[in-house]
């Protein structure tokens, strides 16, 4: 079990990292793929962001936001999931190192790692 561990571990630390540019590119697709599904009168837009462009910034001005609805599109059931996968599994396939939602209320939730004192500029 001990080898099983370290033999995943060595796995997840030789997975190629992910650029900048690859942020920016899977964030704006996905925003896409929104505006093309049953959620896109909710105008969702998906953003990299942060220093290091390792936030998926996703914002809508469509609707206001709660925590059921964030927990729904973050862990992506059926009904909630585009591309058959919610916020989570795409952060994680992408290597984001947290997701961050927010409406036009400016309310913000966040999954994973934020510093406090960081910024949610996008990426250009």
């Amino acid at each position: 079990m001990k080898r099983f561990v370290i033999a995943l571990m060595l796995l997840s630390a030789c997975r190629p990292s992910v650029s900048s540019e690859d942020h920016i590119a899977a964030a704006d697709a996905l925003t896409r793929r929104y505006a093309q599904s049953q959620f896109a009168r909710w105008k969702i837009r998906i953003v990299a962001a942060g220093q290091d462009c390792g936030i998926l910034l996703v914002r809508t001005n469509g609707i206001l936001l709660d925590e059921a609805i964030i927990n729904a599109v973050h862990e992506g059931p059926a009904l909630y999931a585009v591309d058959g996968r919610g916020m989570e599994q795409f952060s994680r396939e992408w290597r984001f190192r947290s997701v961050v939602y927010t409406d036009a209320s400016k309310r913000i939730w966040w999954r994973g790692v934020v510093d406090y004192d960081e910024t949610l500029t996008p990426c250009h």
